[in-house]
């Protein structure tokens, strides 16, 4: 019984040993790709198939107290998807309204209005983002007395490609 295990540990350490020389990495690059890189084209045209088509207002969003100003807040989250449905990030300005009533007309003025997130900025981009729910997160100060009614959190985006997209979110009270 000894012998035998002996002479499957060496089988075993043989075969492991040429797994992990199979997957050693010698720092060279397939010449294939090197063949493919040298003829890419630079192209303009060529786009990201990943760049946000649309965007939305997530059913994450809510009214929350802070913990830490003890400010009431809406925790708005926005989630942007590509041509193909899946959630993306974004590069782009946002900006946030609230209206005193959801059936408020585009044109009307807003019951409040919020300074723009920059999300080209590449350090808020990353501090906004939530990996876990692949959202942004922005906390809005928000008083008490401006969600009385039917409140209406507006969302709008302008890409970096110059694309705008548009969002709506009935806050629940």
């Amino acid at each position: 019984m000894g012998r035998l295990r002996a002479i499957a540990a060496l089988f075993l350490s043989g075969a492991i040993g040429a797994c992990a020389n199979q997957s050693k990495d010698d720092g060279r690059v397939p010449a294939a790709w090197t063949d493919i890189a040298a003829n890419a084209s630079t192209d303009e045209s060529a786009s990201w198939p990943f760049w946000p088509v649309k965007m939305r207002i997530h059913p994450l969003t809510r009214v929350a107290m802070d913990g830490n100003s003890q400010q009431l807040v809406i925790e708005a989250r926005l989630e942007f998807l590509d041509a193909d449905g899946h959630t993306t990030k974004a590069i782009g300005q946002v900006l946030f309204q609230l209206m005193a009533d959801a059936d408020e007309l585009d044109d009307a003025p807003p019951l409040r209005a919020w300074p723009e997130q920059d999300l080209r900025d590449l350090k808020i981009n990353r501090t906004r983002f939530d990996d876990v729910t692949s959202t942004y997160l922005f906390p809005i100060d928000v008083e008490e007395s401006d969600l009385n009614g039917r409140p209406e959190l507006r969302a709008y985006f302008l890409s970096a490609d110059g694309a705008l997209m548009k969002a709506r979110f009935a806050i629940s009270n």
